[in-house]
């Protein structure tokens, strides 16, 4: 299920010292049905969780997907740059 879709205006993160992955935040300024509202994903190797100004989307276990708008490729956290058009979709895990 389509969850937001939008630009990155910001993608913080850090190297975690002796492991090879990242932790942070990015924001994304929606756009068409999302213009006016503002997702912000955090992470530590994997995506976390997104939230929609307060409102807190989903989190893990469920799966956050997170593509590039025009050619559909996977966007891991560690490549998130600003200005790059993004779609995240929710997957529930298995009950």
């Amino acid at each position: 299920m389509e969850l937001f879709r939008g630009k990155v205006t910001s993608a913080q993160r850090q190297w975690q010292v002796g492991y090879d992955y990242a932790f942070g935040d990015a924001s994304v300024e929606g756009a068409g049905v999302y213009m006016g509202q503002e997702m912000t994903l955090k992470f530590q190797n994997e995506y976390l969780l997104a939230a929609v100004g307060r409102h807190l989307v989903t989190t893990v276990p469920d799966n956050i997907i997170v593509l590039e708008a025009r050619t559909a490729d996977p966007i891991p956290p560690e490549f998130l740059v600003s200005g790059m058009d993004l779609v995240v979709f929710g997957l529930p895990c298995a009950e």
